[in-house]
């Protein structure tokens, strides 16, 4: 069985294979990349280890699954936070309103096919008014033709 130095300086005494663990500068680059928000196959990408291997570990060591847990979890907090914030401290009725809508969906939440509804109504009362508005221009230009006529 031979020493290997692995990158971060450490050294691995498992005959030149792959380390038996995570080393503590790959646990690092997993919660640098899950704590911005990047999704796990994305971490173990940039970590350089296989989904397996974070998966292999995360079931068997209980201090690893806090870490990750708790790293994924940060942004969601931050996020929550800001909301908060907004809401509270701020006053902003459309993050509240926003807010509502996506938790308390059975009373506040939209109801797309009612949207698209009073989009359209909204559309059809639009066209409408303008159509009305074309008639009684079209009526006054005609009405002004007619008296310009008869004074002639």
């Amino acid at each position: 069985m031979h020493a290997q130095t692995i990158p971060n300086g450490q050294i691995s005494q498992n005959g030149g294979g792959r380390p038996r663990v995570i080393l503590p500068y790959v646990v690092k680059k997993l919660e640098e990349a899950l704590l911005s928000g990047l999704s796990i196959e994305t971490a173990c990408q940039y970590a350089t280890i296989s989904k397996q291997t974070y998966y292999n570990y995360y079931e068997s060591d209980e201090v690893f699954r806090r870490k990750m847990d708790s790293a994924r979890a940060y942004l969601t907090l931050v996020a929550a936070n800001r909301i908060t914030t907004a809401i509270l401290k701020e006053k902003d009725t459309a993050t509240a309103r926003w807010y509502l809508e996506r938790k308390e969906k059975s009373v506040f939440g939209r109801d797309e096919k009612n949207e698209q509804q009073d989009i359209n109504i909204v559309i059809t009362d639009t066209a409408h008014d303008e159509t009305n508005k074309i008639i009684k221009d079209t009526s006054y230009s005609m009405q002004t033709r007619l008296l310009e006529r008869k004074q002639v």
